[in-house]
């Protein structure tokens, strides 16, 4: 596995254990719910939402938190990364925005 791959893997991780509100915010399934804070918050970059995807990590397949990216559909996200069942649920307008 790469390390750019790995490196996010662990970001992902220690988003989920020092930010439970962006957990918890995952809840809604529409991304225009989420505020232009929430949207930045989200790890990765890209105008692309992504959520539900799985990645393999010390032998056991873990739940991502959302995130974006820059990949425009899920079928080519996870043809690229080793993410798996991965569900786009937006775009964001957000994006643009960023510095």
């Amino acid at each position: 596995m790469a390390l750019s791959t790995r490196l996010f893997v662990a970001f992902s991780l220690s988003v989920l254990v020092t930010t439970p509100a962006t957990a918890s915010a995952s809840a809604s399934a529409n991304s225009s719910d989420w505020t232009e804070a929430e949207v930045k918050r989200l790890p990765g970059n890209g105008p692309y939402l992504y959520k539900d995807c799985i990645t393999p990590f010390s032998g056991h397949w873990v739940q991502t938190l959302p995130f974006r990216s820059t990949y425009s559909t899920a079928e080519e996200l996870m043809a690229n990364t080793p993410f798996k069942q991965c569900v786009k649920f937006g775009w964001s307008s957000y994006h643009q925005f960023e510095t």
